[in-house]
C-alpha cells in the first residue's frame, strides 16, 4: 500500500495543503475532487517524489520512500501539461515505457496512426489520450491521473474509463478530474481537497454539504 501522511506545503507562507493524509491500495481507485488551485497537482506530485513540500511522510508496504519516482516499477504520474517530447515517436515512447508495439496494436485495434510518426503531430486529444494509455499500461503498482479527461472527446473519456476498468484490477491509480460524475462512478474511496484539508465523501450531496457542489435552488440537497 502506497500511504501518505503529514503533508504540508504552502506558497508564499500561504498554506496549501495542511497535513494531508492518503492511502492507495493496488487494485482500487481512488477519486480526489477539488476546486481549480486547490493543490490536487501539487498533492500528486508530492506522491511520486517530483515535488519538494514542506513535510511528508511516504511509505510502500511499511517502507519509507522520499523519492518514489526513482523506484524501478512503482509509480508513474500523467501531469496536466502532458510533457512526452513531441519529437519522439508513438513507438519510441512505448519503448520507454517498457510496452511492446506489436501488444499495443493487438489491444487498440481502433488506433489509425503508425508507430512511426512522431508524437506532435498527433492532435491534442489524441496526444492526451495516448498518454493517458502509456501511463496506465505501464508495469507500475501505481498510476496517478491528473485531469485526464482534459480536452477529450466523450467517445475519447469513454475509452480511458474502459482501460481504468480493466487494469484497477492490477494497479493502485489516483483519479482527479473536474468531470467530478466520472470520478465518483469510478472510484472506490473518495477525497474532496477543500481549504488544504482531504475531506472525504461518499455521494453527491455530501460534496453540496462540503461546497463543492452548489445545493438547489429550494436550499436543500439536489
Amino acid at each position: 500500500m502506497l500511504r501518505a501522511d503529514s503533508i504540508r506545503l504552502s506558497y508564499r507562507r500561504r498554506p496549501v495543503l495542511r497535513d494531508v493524509c492518503l492511502r492507495v491500495a493496488p487494485g482500487e481507485v481512488v477519486g480526489l475532487l477539488g476546486r481549480n488551485g486547490s493543490g490536487k497537482s501539487s498533492l500528486l506530485r508530492i506522491l511520486t517524489g517530483l515535488q519538494r513540500p514542506d513535510y511528508a511522510f511516504l511509505e510502500v508496504d511499511g517502507r519509507r520512500l522520499r523519492l518514489p519516482y526513482r523506484e524501478d516499477g512503482l509509480i508513474n504520474l500523467l501531469d496536466q501539461a502532458g510533457t512526452h517530447p513531441h519529437a519522439l515517436t508513438l513507438a519510441c515512447l512505448l519503448m520507454a515505457y517498457g510496452l511492446e508495439s506489436a501488444t499495443w496494436l493487438d489491444r487498440y485495434p481502433d488506433f489509425d496512426h503508425p508507430l512511426d510518426v512522431r508524437f506532435g503531430t498527433l492532435s491534442a486529444g489524441q496526444r492526451r489520450l495516448f498518454g493517458c494509455r502509456l501511463v496506465l499500461n505501464a508495469a507500475t503498482r501505481y498510476t496517478l491521473l491528473d485531469e485526464p479527461f482534459a480536452g477529450l472527446s466523450p467517445h475519447m473519456i469513454d475509452a480511458v474509463l474502459t482501460d481504468i476498468r480493466r487494469l484497477r484490477k492490477h494497479k493502485g491509480i489516483l483519479l482527479t478530474d473536474q468531470h467530478y460524475a466520472r470520478v465518483l462512478e469510478m472510484a472506490d474511496r473518495r477525497y474532496c481537497l477543500i481549504d488544504g484539508n482531504l475531506r472525504p465523501f461518499k455521494t453527491e450531496d455530501e460534496l453540496r454539504i462540503l461546497g463543492y457542489l452548489p445545493f438547489t435552488g429550494d436550499g436543500g440537497p439536489g
